[in-house]
């Protein structure tokens, strides 16, 4: 999957940067979501930028390679994602990736690995997943879990990072 670059992010931050500085003709969101989006469009990116009240990016959205990718601090669950897939409490969701391979959704939690792997089990079980996880390793750097209903699997990475949580999941449906 071709995510944006990491010059691509920093053209976008810079660019919201500069923007940060215009005057009160500039402080409607659209107005701002305009600014940010013509910026990045005269660096060669075609983005859609979500501004919030507070005049702050709070998404923004790129199509590139046949993949549609948003980023943020803390996205709303996708409407149409299934509701009988489960998120952790409190997941701030960082990205989500419309690809040909599925969605995915990456995210954050503030609780460690075995919290979150526990609660995901449970469930995922109780929505009626099957549970097709191969056992974990000891001492491994990240917990894999996969779930499989009717023509749909859930794999879901879960990576430590000190008390906190990574969480990358990505829903695939058979066709």
């Amino acid at each position: 999957m071709n995510l944006p670059a990491a010059p691509t992010l920093v053209a976008l931050m810079l660019g919201s940067l500069v923007l940060s500085a215009c005057g009160p003709a500039a402080d409607s969101p659209e107005a701002r979501e305009k600014q940010m989006e013509d910026y990045a469009a005269q660096h060669g990116l075609d983005v859609d930028v979500s501004v919030g009240a507070d005049g702050k990016a709070v998404a923004i959205t790129q199509e590139t390679g046949g993949n549609t990718v948003t980023t943020g601090q803390n996205l709303e669950r996708p409407a149409d994602f299934p509701d009988d897939v489960s998120l952790y409490p409190g997941l701030r969701i960082l990205a989500v990736s419309d690809t040909p391979a599925g969605r995915m959704l990456q995210g954050q939690s503030d609780d460690d690995t075995a919290a979150v792997a526990a609660h995901l089990r449970e469930q995922m079980k109780t929505q009626g997943w099957d549970d097709e996880s191969l056992p974990a390793t000891a001492g491994a750097p990240m917990t894999s879990l996969r779930f499989v209903k009717s023509r749909r699997t859930v794999s879901i990475n879960l990576i430590g990072t000190g008390a906190q949580t990574q969480v990358q999941m990505l829903l695939q449906t058979g066709g």
